[in-house]
């Protein structure tokens, strides 16, 4: 399949370079999508990842968030199931938004963030803080925004990449943009597979049965009607076989092969000051598991999602501006352990900032839901901005955010509960931020009081059953920085940022478990040139993996990465060098799974 899959990159690259002979005059413009993100959310941090690292030598989100930011990443080995603890939460509060649409799993309420390519977005960020006002169901620690953009100053470009790794690890990727009278097109093929047979720290075996492959294409279109109104076009397809690792030589060796479907149309309309936007999408899970991988027989399911959106966005003046948004979407799920089921929601939300004094900003957000199968919270945000100083501002936060049972939670077949109910969260937050020409500083702390969370139970019976049953308290601090410099030739950059997260059953009065105490993260990179090297550290404190702190601790690890960067100046090409996990630690982010040694990689890459 790589081979067909290599060849296919090639083909949308020669495509696009001949597509695109007609040139057009170029506009300097940058077309995104997600307008929440952009109009409000201004009192809160967020950060953008987008360049953060090599992403040929970080291909999956969890690797990207595990090296760069905040957020604890649980792997179940290299390449294996990755999920995330944000801001002291769990897996599934936090969520993650494709070009506007929130798309966590219907059934599990998480996102497998080794089945997310970093290589098909142009835009990554990191929302921290509540959001469910804005982006609903999960986004209660934050939420993580994967944006597709269109670039109207480019008439051409094309890419191509290469690398391999340890392990027998393929990476190839082909990318072609061109845009010719009114249409803007884009398209990129991925593929990426690895034997994954790494040796297991201080043990004398290898991982086995961790091969996996993953296949993605994605295609974007813009065309413009107007001055005033544009067409919109997204689409994704994520296939992904990947075997799961197994803790010991004897155990059933399982698999599991996982499609996703994302397509999404939208009609934007730009009048004076007033913006109006229609979007329908389509979302799509399919899933097969096989219990024993001897055997031809497997479980599987689905889930779908449609969904309509309308937003109206008012101008008031530059001080002042609206949205309002109505939504309706429609989930339809079935599979070997749940009965044909669906759910309705409908959606009415509203959004406002408000600039009195050029010091001074207010954003409020208010949301309700109408849901068929469970009961909706009424939902707002709060947040105040203010300018001490040219380099100096104070922000202040409080929001309410929510969870929404899972299809799993309450269909589950003879083990669901259709009486729970939503996941509720208070958030408080307090920020402050320097900010000059090279560098900039911000503080921030926050409280989360999150009630009625969803646990898996063992009933009179002995089978386990879910129940709103645990209180947690969160409280914690974050600080990060960066400073920036140029002189002739050579530039600097460095970042530094660093949490400490108190996340506390109510009822134990224990931190929850996969959720560090301590975590820090430090970058420097330097260019010279056409020469670039990246240095990458971090460091995580240990974590219980067993509610009750019976043993079984995860140990501190601190891990490092190097990149190189080399740009040929008599050839469009980029010579790339990784070594990860640089000094050979031994780790384990999930008990019983360690990850690899040392790793490197070779990538090169052609830009056209």
């Amino acid at each position: 399949m790589k081979y067909k899959a290599l060849l296919a990159c090639l083909y949308l690259l020669a495509y696009a370079h001949v597509s695109c002979a007609q040139e057009a005059v170029a506009l300097q413009e940058v077309v995104l999508t997600d307008t929440a993100l952009r109009d409000f959310s201004n009192t809160h941090a967020v950060s953008s990842l987008a360049d953060s690292l090599p992403r040929f030598a970080n291909p999956f989100l969890a690797q990207i968030l595990s090296a760069n930011s905040l957020l604890y990443v649980k792997e179940n080995g290299a390449g294996m199931v990755a999920s995330v603890a944000f801001r002291g939460t769990t897996a599934a509060q936090t969520a993650v938004i494709w070009n506007g649409i929130p798309i966590n799993s219907v059934l599990l309420g998480q996102v497998d963030f080794n089945t997310i390519q970093t290589v098909n977005y142009q835009e990554i960020s990191v929302r921290s803080g509540g959001g469910s006002t804005f982006y609903g169901s999960g986004a209660i620690g934050g939420s993580v925004h994967l944006e597709n953009n269109f670039d109207l100053s480019e008439n051409k470009a094309h890419q191509v990449r290469y690398a391999y790794g340890s392990y027998n690890n393929h990476n190839a990727f082909a990318e072609s943009k061109f845009r010719s009278g009114k249409w803007t097109l884009a398209g990129s093929l991925f593929l990426n597979d690895a034997e994954n047979d790494y040796e297991f720290p201080n043990r004398r075996r290898r991982n086995i049965n961790g091969e996996y492959q993953v296949f993605s294409a994605n295609f974007r279109a813009l065309r413009k009607l107007s001055e005033r109104s544009e067409l919109r076009f997204f689409n994704e397809y994520v296939q992904q076989y990947r075997n799961f690792s197994v803790v010991f030589p004897t155990d059933v060796k399982t698999a599991y092969d996982d499609l996703n479907f994302r397509h999404s149309a939208e009609f934007v309309n730009r009048r004076n000051r007033i913006e109006h936007l229609v979007r329908v999408g389509f979302l799509r899970e399919v899933y097969r598991y096989y219990p024993n991988t001897i055997l031809p027989d497997f479980q599987s399911g689905y889930a779908a999602t449609a969904l309509a959106r309308y937003e109206f966005k008012y101008q008031v003046s530059k001080k002042l501006r609206f949205t309002s948004i109505a939504d309706v979407q429609r989930i339809f799920a079935n599979g070997a352990d749940i009965n044909r089921q669906q759910r309705t929601t409908l959606t009415t939300a509203l959004g406002a900032a408000w600039q009195p004094y050029k010091s001074d900003l207010i954003e409020l957000g208010l949301r309700k839901e109408q849901v068929s199968d469970f009961e909706s919270p009424f939902l707002f945000s709060l947040g105040y901005k203010h300018a001490f100083a040219e380099a100096f501002s104070a922000r202040a936060g409080v929001s309410r955010n929510f969870r929404a049972p899972t299809f799993n939670d309450l269909y589950w077949n003879s083990l669901g509960n259709p009486s729970l109910r939503a996941e509720n969260a208070w958030q408080y937050e307090l920020g402050l931020q320097f900010a000059k020409k090279y560098w900039n500083l911000s503080l921030t702390a926050f409280q989360n009081q999150v009630s009625d969370m969803i646990r898996w139970v063992p009933g009179a019976s002995g089978q386990f059953r879910p129940e709103n049953t645990d209180e947690v308290d969160i409280t914690g601090v974050e600080v990060q920085g960066d400073f920036r410099w140029k002189f002739g030739s050579s530039q600097w950059a460095v970042g530094s940022s660093y949490a400490y997260t108190k996340s506390i059953n109510a009822n134990t009065n224990l931190q929850l478990v996969y959720v560090p105490e301590h975590k820090a993260v430090f970058n420097v990179k330097y260019s010279y040139k056409s020469f670039e090297i990246l240095y990458n550290q971090q460091w995580v404190s240990s974590v219980e993996t067993r509610s009750d702190h019976s043993g079984g601790a995860l140990d501190a690890f601190s891990t490092a990465a190097v990149y190189l960067n080399y740009k040929m100046s008599r050839f469009p090409v980029l010579i790339s060098l990784a070594a990860q996990n640089l000094y050979n630690t031994a780790y384990q982010t999930v008990l019983s799974r360690p990850m690899p040694l040392r790793t490197y990689q070779i990538n090169l890459t052609l830009n056209l």
